[in-house]
């Protein structure tokens, strides 16, 4: 009896996400984060009535309205709004019950549900769920690297959600070393809070119902009474009753059901001051950790500008703007000889040698450079 209250005492000291009291440390404001979090201003969203590359010939048009940064937003509207509704790992946390692994998991499904589109309708070599031969496990494996090291968007194509992309034997193999890749021992400090004028747990709720609101899917560190510490992610606001909750993922505590449709099956809410998680099995848990980190704020604003660099791509691929110079079209701008002056009135030079269209602007769908790599592999050995 002594050995299993030893064992179990253990258990709950063990750290999944170890921090410390980040509470007695003040919030450094992050401007950065502040703004990614601000709708865009009159000024700062695009104006429909600009014109795109094709217009530009006839119409008056200044450089600065060519460029492409001026056609995709640098804050959350960037990012879709859309989610994976069974945008989680489709395998537990891995350790015995999960101790010590749960930030990496949680980090790992994060990135997946803010940078990877899923588009099961699309083929490459006819790879999917029923086709996962080497070929095919190295295209993906190649997908893997570019969301979570990487950190670009990426199109996933033969599979419907993360959860059915996990759930495949060699996917699976390939995420579980991701996630044990992370140590439970990191450094931290408190996250941005955009208002701190409660207690800091109320201001931590306020501010992840603001950021979910604003299309994030924050990580959070929680510990409390039958909760060692650990790392969850909020990805839904709801009401209950007057009361706004927050929907958390959490692989502790999910069914695995890929038919579940109640995402918000596990949540947090504010009783008399005290965030509170109730789980789905109807369990009631008092927090005495509630935390956002400062790593959570630099996550957030890798998203933000890998989807406006995503956006300016798609625009720069299409012909709606000119790439800005600061990317990778400074070439191309020296290219069209233009004077530097805003009041340029845009327009063709006959001796202006066309550009070639490349591969990935022929196909539509625009697919990813590596579902174009993959492609030309696969037609060279057939």
């Amino acid at each position: 009896m002594r050995s299993l209250f030893f064992i179990i005492s253990i258990l709950l000291l063990a750290s999944c996400n170890k921090d410390g009291n980040l509470e007695n440390f003040p919030v450094v404001p992050s401007e950065r984060v502040s703004a990614i979090n601000r709708p865009a201003s009159e000024e700062e969203i695009c104006d429909p009535s600009l014109p795109d590359m094709g217009e530009a010939t006839s119409l008056g048009a200044s450089l600065s309205q060519l460029l492409c940064n001026k056609k995709c937003t640098n804050n959350f509207e960037v990012i879709p709004e859309s989610k994976d509704p069974q945008g989680y790992l489709a395998f537990p946390i891995p350790g015995h019950l999960g101790i010590g692994r749960c930030r990496g998991h949680a980090i790992i499904t994060q990135q997946f549900n803010m940078l990877s589109r899923f588009q099961p309708e699309n083929k490459v070599n006819d790879c999917g769920p029923k086709n996962m031969s080497s070929k095919c496990v190295s295209f993906y494996s190649g997908l893997i690297e570019k969301i979570t090291k990487e950190n670009k968007v990426a199109e996933i194509p033969g599979f419907s959600s993360l959860a059915e992309f996990s759930s495949t034997p060699a996917i699976y193999k390939i995420l579980y070393k991701k996630v044990i890749g992370y140590s439970h021992k990191y450094y931290a400090n408190p996250g941005h809070l955009e208002e701190e004028k409660f207690s800091r747990k109320n201001s931590v709720f306020n501010e992840l119902v603001n950021r979910v609101k604003n299309r994030q899917q924050p990580y959070i560190g929680i510990k409390g009474l039958g909760v060692a510490d650990h790392a969850i992610l909020a990805t839904g606001v709801r009401k209950i009753g007057r009361q706004e909750v927050i929907c958390v993922s959490d692989s502790n505590q999910r069914s695995f059901n890929p038919l579940r449709e109640d995402p918000c099956e596990n949540y947090i809410q504010m009783v008399a001051g005290t965030p509170t998680y109730k789980t789905r099995k109807g369990q009631t848990k008092p927090l005495i950790k509630f935390n956002l980190y400062s790593d959570e704020d630099k996550r957030l604003q890798s998203y933000v500008q890998a989807w406006q660099d995503e956006c300016q791509k798609q625009k720069s691929s299409a012909q709606e703007c000119l790439p800005s110079p600061k990317e990778d079209g400074s070439e191309k701008m020296k290219n069209l000889n233009l004077p530097n002056s805003d009041d340029y009135s845009f327009r063709k030079e006959e001796d202006e040698p066309e550009s070639q269209e490349s591969v990935e602007d022929m196909i539509k769908p625009n697919p990813s450079p590596e579902m174009i790599k993959f492609q030309n592999q696969g037609a060279s050995k057939q």
